[in-house]
């Protein structure tokens, strides 16, 4: 008996004791001293819940310039199209090409050669250059795209806290579009300075609207297009040529264009005309870089008046990450001639 007396003494203070137990669980402000929970983490009311766009981003802009571009631009398509849109194209091109280069009575006799016979020599130099055609034909259409489908690569860093923000917004690369596919080449890389828009005012709010206030981009628009030509045009049709001249040279067999040439005329001797052949050929290139050095004489630059995008906290680290849906306002201003920017897309991410 003296056992069950005291286990159930022991049941009865250990009931007593959870009881109290319990009782002293309540709520924490009803106890004097009770420090419970002071260390818990603050309250929803506590926690930072503002996203900040500061910081740099990579940004990627796309441009339609079809209704803005330099008449320059033009002339030099039409050029290539002139080589081939003839009946006795390119024949008749090449062999006025090469007359031009000589002097006097032989230069008008040539040019004479080259409009009664210019069947007999088109198809003589269809047999010495079949791929000459195709290759002008793409040379011309690569060239207008390039021309007006291009993008910037630039960089925009954001600075400032809460709601007053500032950005600096460099161009550092072209994106040329071909067949749809980006082609990008730094500035830096081809002896060109990035073009740098400091003091661009930016807004956010916390719904994600981003604003990218006006500013100028200003750029060596002939110099760039050569970049297009030299580097991505005139590579995919010929890896070996190095510019237009060789590209041109290495299409046409000049000796056999001087062959041809001597049998249509009659009189002269055929290095005489192989000789105008090169020559002809070395003038058309040099010609086609001219006009893209007299463009970077012409004030070119995108006026942008706005942009207005989405920007998204993407992982939740309370920095935006990506602009998204970007698309600029503004003026393309080509020698005081403006055109305005016709679907101008851009995005960003964060760096």
């Amino acid at each position: 008996m003296k056992t069950s007396t005291n286990l159930t003494l022991v049941l009865v203070l250990a009931f007593v004791s959870a009881a109290a137990g319990c009782a002293g669980s309540g709520s924490g402000d009803d106890v004097v001293g009770d420090d419970v929970g002071d260390d818990m983490p603050p309250g929803d009311d506590d926690v930072d819940t503002t996203t900040t766009p500061v910081g740099k981003y990579q940004m990627q802009s796309e441009f339609d310039m079809a209704t803005g571009l330099p008449g320059t631009v033009g002339t030099i398509v039409n050029g290539f199209i002139d080589a081939t849109d003839g009946a006795d194209d390119p024949g008749r091109w090449l062999c006025d090409l090469a007359a031009d280069q000589l002097d006097g009575t032989w230069g008008d006799i040539a040019h004479g050669a080259c409009s009664l016979a210019g069947g007999y020599i088109n198809d003589r130099i269809l047999e010495i250059a079949p791929d000459f055609v195709d290759t002008l034909i793409v040379l011309g259409n690569d060239f207008g795209q390039i021309a007006k489908n291009f993008g910037l690569r630039s960089e925009l860093e954001i600075t400032g806290s809460d709601t007053a923000f500032m950005s600096t917004h460099t161009t550092t690369g072209i994106n040329f579009k071909l067949d749809n596919v980006d082609h990008i080449f730094l500035l830096s890389a081809y002896g060109m300075d990035n073009v740098v828009s400091p003091n661009v005012g930016i807004t956010y709010d916390q719904t994600g609207a981003l604003t990218i206030a006006a500013h100028e981009i200003p750029l060596s628009y002939g110099s760039v297009l050569r970049v297009g030509l030299d580097e991505l045009i005139i590579p995919s049709l010929d890896p070996f040529a190095d510019g237009l001249g060789e590209l041109l040279a290495n299409q046409v067999d000049c000796y056999q264009v001087g062959v041809a040439l001597q049998d249509a005329v009659g009189f002269g001797s055929v290095s005489m005309y192989q000789d105008a052949c090169e020559a002809g050929l070395e003038a058309g290139a040099n010609l086609v870089y001219s006009q893209l050095a007299n463009l970077d004489s012409t004030a070119f630059k995108f006026g942008i008046s706005g942009g207005q995008a989405r920007a998204t906290d993407t992982n939740g680290d309370r920095k935006v990450d990506e602009i998204t849906r970007g698309e600029w306002s503004g003026m393309l201003d080509v020698a005081g001639a403006q055109a305005p920017l016709t679907d101008a897309k851009f995005t960003g991410a964060r760096m």
